[in-house]
């Protein structure tokens, strides 16, 4: 993580008026977006001021301009400050997840960044990743393959000469290695479709 003295001057400045913003202190974020967002350099920078405006028109009532704003924030293409923005404010996260042009944007957000909590508290819903924390083992591996051929336990077991307790642990440690819950969700695991 850079170091306020590493930062440009335009993106700490970005930084120091989304933090105002969400700390209440509106006035400070407001003159701090409007006399420096014009000579922010950087995207993220400019993303950051987009985002302090929005706050600030958030908690005035303001959604027009608030929502302006965000859709400003969002073209800039900046999705780290715009992540951080809704995971430090929750008014922009539930703006974006109220409004239909916005909503599958912010989906799609959380889903790429594996934010289910945050998805969950807003009512979306975005697929589980596979957890590569643990490594299959060469028979679960294989009994991995034959679920997402789709395959019953009592087929695997036969197909692979071992008992149908066997094949229910082996299913059973695959879903918790995989963080899965279903059947489908271990074949999307497979095929990285999760």
């Amino acid at each position: 993580m850079s170091t306020a003295a590493e930062l440009p001057a335009s993106a700490f400045t970005g930084w120091q008026t989304l933090l105002e913003a969400i700390e209440g202190s509106l006035d400070d974020a407001a003159q701090i977006a409007e006399t420096s967002q014009e000579a922010a350099r950087s995207i993220d920078a400019t993303a950051l001021f987009y985002l302090a405006q929005a706050v600030v028109e958030l908690r005035g009532g303001d959604l027009n301009n608030a929502d302006s704003s965000l859709d400003a924030a969002i073209e800039t293409e900046a999705l780290d400050p715009v992540l951080i923005g809704v995971r430090a404010e929750p008014r922009l996260a539930e703006r974006l997840a109220q409004r239909h042009d916005t909503k599958a944007w912010l989906q799609r957000l959380l889903a790429r960044t594996a934010d289910a909590s945050l998805a969950k508290s807003l009512g979306l819903r975005v697929p589980r990743t596979a957890s590569q924390k643990q490594k299959l083992t060469p028979r679960e591996a294989e009994v991995h393959e034959l679920i997402a051929q789709g395959l019953t336990n009592e087929e695997i077991a036969k197909v692979l000469y071992i008992s149908l307790s066997t094949t229910k642990v082996h299913a059973k440690h695959i879903f918790e290695k995989l963080g899965v819950h279903s059947r489908i969700e271990a074949a999307r695991a497979l095929r990285n479709d999760v």
